[in-house]
């Protein structure tokens, strides 16, 4: 009987331990600062954000989309910078009341110090 249930217990914790993970970014670089907000109104829409690099450039915020509970995602949206020279960092979401999603990040450049917080707002549930 103990090892009965000793079998189960073992087999019970390797859903817990593998079944749970899933690489969202799917990037080759440093993917960092992660962030995620779920729909007050609806659970199964998640919208994750982060810090990314595209080949050859400074660190941009990219965004992924769920409206099925993370079993999908939409395709990266990187958000714009203000000027070509800034970069991005410490991104952060909020849903308010009627849907809307607003990100708020930094873009800067490091060199001059120039830059601010900026907010975004996206009206089709994070896609852009």
């Amino acid at each position: 009987m103990k090892k009965t249930i000793f079998i189960l217990i073992i087999f019970s914790s390797f859903h817990w331990i593998y079944g749970q993970n899933q690489n969202i970014s799917n990037g080759n670089l440093f993917d960092g600062e992660p962030y995620l907000a779920i729909d007050p109104a609806n659970s199964q829409h998640m919208v994750v954000a982060w810090m990314g690099y595209n080949p050859g450039t400074k660190a941009f915020i990219k965004t992924k989309v769920s409206f099925d509970g993370g079993q999908t995602w939409s395709n990266v949206y990187d958000i714009p910078h203000i000027n070509s020279s800034f970069g991005s960092a410490d991104p952060s979401m909020a849903f308010d009341s009627s849907g809307n999603l607003f990100l708020c990040f930094i873009d800067f450049d490091k060199d001059t110090g120039a830059g601010a917080v900026f907010v975004v707002k996206s009206t089709d549930g994070g896609l852009t």
